[in-house]
């Protein structure tokens, strides 16, 4: 008898963080439903205190991306990401946004992978966080 593995993805490890609870919910199920596992952050600051290297992992993050509200972003915690994305290796920031705030001079500071905007289409949505991080398989 011959047995064969079929590789396991490894999921993208995505840090959320989004203002309407009902969205942040949807999108997290969304996400999770393809693969992605979800962590949900209360604040802004557990935003900026996870988008840093962990010491669990060496200088490597703790997660693939970052998915932020806009409207969460303030002058401060901007420039708080800035300066982490500065001084060490920090998952790309992906901002969803309905206002055109994230054309704004302050935002400018910060490196934006992608800006998505709301309504927000589960596809068009995916696709754009696999070309970020595609999804990757286990090596055994």
């Amino acid at each position: 008898m011959v047995v064969t593995t079929v590789p396991k993805a490894i999921p993208i490890r995505v840090l959320l963080a989004e203002s309407e609870c009902e969205l942040g919910a949807w999108l997290k199920r969304s996400l999770e439903r393809v693969a992605y596992e979800v962590t949900e952050c209360a604040c802004v600051t557990d935003l900026v205190r996870h988008c840093g290297p962990s010491t669990e992992t060496g200088d490597l993050p703790l997660f693939d991306l970052m998915l932020c509200d806009a409207r969460l972003l303030g002058k401060h915690t901007i420039e708080l990401i800035r300066r982490e994305q500065h001084q060490r290796r920090c998952p790309p920031l992906v901002l969803i946004d309905e206002t055109g705030k994230a054309g704004g001079v302050w935002f400018q500071r910060l490196q934006i992978s992608a800006v998505i905007d709301k309504p927000l289409g589960i596809r068009k949505y995916v696709s754009q966080l696999r070309e970020l991080a595609p999804i990757r398989e286990l090596k055994r």
